[in-house]
C-alpha cells in the first residue's frame, strides 16, 4: 500500500534530512519520504484495519486462521493427488492395484476438510458469536407484516435490471406460483390470500399487525447483517484472513444462522406473515444471497446450496394455499416434512 503506484526508481530513492529536519526528496521529485515516515504509515495502517481488536485477541485470531489455511491447503492438496492418480491409474490399467492407496488418499482428505471445518466453527465460536447473536435477534424482531404501500415504499416494486419487478423475477426463477393474482386483488373465495380475506371479511387488523410502521423501523435482511456482523472489525479481520473454500464454510455458517432466525420467527408465530411481507422477505433473501455471494466473487466456491433451505421457507410463505404445494417440488433433504408442515 505505501509504495503502491510508485515506479522502481521512486522506490529506489535515499532519505536525506536537512538541517532543519525536513525528509529528502528522490531525484525524480516524488514526496518526501523516509523510512520513519514508511514505518509510521505502516502503523497506522495496521491500526485502522485492527481497529477494535487488541493484540491479545488478534495473536489467537490469526493463528487460528493460519491453522484453517493449512487445513485447507492438504485438504486440496490431497484430494487433487488422489483424483490424478485415480485418472493416471485408469489410463495405465493398473487401478486394482491403485485402490487401497486411493481409498487411503481418500480417507485422508475427508480427515482434513473434518479439521478445516472444525477450524472455522472454533473461529465462528471464539470470534463472531456474539455478533451472529445480535444478528438473530433483529432478524427474529423483523416485521413481516406490510400494507402494500410499505411494500413498495421498501423497493418491492424496484425493476431487477431486466425490466421486469422484483416479484416478477422470483416467479421466473420459480420462487412464486405462476399466474398468481396481486395480493388482495380479488377472485375466487382465498384466492387474494390472507390480506384479502381480512380485507373482504372487513375485520379490524390486529394492533400488532398495524399497518403505518416507517422503513427506519424494519431494517432489511442485508442491512442487518452488515450492521451486527459484515461491518464488525472481528469480521473484517477474519474473512480477509481466510483462503476461498474456508471462507465459503465460514459464509455457510452464517447463512445457516440467519435461516434458523427466520424459521423460528415463523413457526413459533413471533411473526404474522401476509403477502406483501412474504413477497419482501423473497427479494431480501435473494439480496442477502447476492451479497455474502460477493464475498466469494474470486473463487469457484458458491452459497446456493446454503441457500436452498432459506430459498424454500421463502417459497412455502408465498404459496396462496397449501395445495400450491402440488407447482413445486420441494427438497426433502433441505427442509424435512415436519418444518414445511410448520411453515404451512
Amino acid at each position: 500500500e505505501v509504495f503502491r503506484g510508485r515506479s522502481a526508481s521512486d522506490q529506489s530513492m535515499v532519505s536525506v534530512e536537512d538541517e532543519e529536519g525536513q525528509d529528502g526528496v528522490d531525484a525524480s521529485g516524488a514526496a518526501p519520504v523516509s523510512w520513519e515516515g514508511l514505518l509510521r504509515d505502516l502503523g497506522r495502517k495496521i491500526d485502522e484495519e485492527m481497529a477494535g481488536l487488541d493484540s491479545a485477541t488478534l495473536a489467537p485470531l490469526l493463528s487460528l486462521a493460519i491453522a484453517t489455511n493449512s487445513a485447507d491447503a492438504c485438504a486440496v492438496s490431497v484430494h487433487g493427488m488422489q483424483q490424478h492418480m485415480a485418472l493416471v491409474a485408469e489410463e495405465l490399467g493398473i487401478s486394482r492395484k491403485l485402490e487401497a492407496l486411493i481409498d487411503d488418499l481418500s480417507r485422508v482428505g475427508k480427515e482434513y476438510d473434518a479439521l478445516r471445518s472444525t477450524f472455522v466453527d472454533s473461529l465462528v465460536v471464539r470470534y463472531l458469536e456474539e455478533s451472529l447473536t445480535h444478528m438473530d435477534v433483529a432478524v427474529g424482531k423483523r416485521p413481516l407484516w406490510l400494507s402494500s404501500k410499505e411494500f413498495l415504499a421498501e423497493g418491492g416494486g424496484a425493476t431487477d435490471g431486466s425490466g421486469g419487478t422484483a416479484r416478477a423475477s422470483g416467479e421466473r426463477a420459480g420462487l412464486a406460483p405462476p399466474g398468481r393474482p396481486a395480493p388482495g386483488s380479488g377472485g375466487g373465495p382465498g384466492s387474494g390470500g390472507v390480506l384479502a380475506d381480512i380485507l373482504r371479511a372487513g375485520t379490524r387488523v390486529p394492533e400488532e399487525m398495524a399497518f403505518g410502521r416507517g422503513p427506519e423501523e424494519r431494517p432489511s435482511l442485508v442491512e442487518i447483517c452488515e450492521k451486527e456482523l459484515l461491518h464488525t472489525s472481528a469480521f473484517d479481520t477474519v474473512h480477509a484472513s481466510l483462503m476461498p473454500k474456508a471462507l465459503g464454510l465460514l459464509l455457510e455458517n452464517i447463512t445457516a444462522r440467519c435461516t434458523r432466525s427466520i424459521l423460528s420467527a415463523v413457526v413459533a408465530g413471533k411473526r404474522h406473515v401476509n403477502e406483501w411481507g412474504a413477497l419482501l422477505l423473497q427479494r431480501e433473501v435473494r439480496e442477502l444471497e447476492r451479497v455474502l455471494s460477493g464475498y466469494l466473487a474470486e473463487s469457484h466456491a458458491s452459497l446456493t446450496a446454503a441457500f436452498a433451505k432459506m430459498n424454500q421457507v421463502a417459497l412455502l410463505l408465498n404459496l396462496d394455499r397449501p395445495s400450491d404445494m402440488s407447482l413445486y417440488t420441494l427438497d426433502l433433504d433441505v427442509m424435512p416434512a415436519p418444518e414445511v408442515q410448520q411453515v404451512l
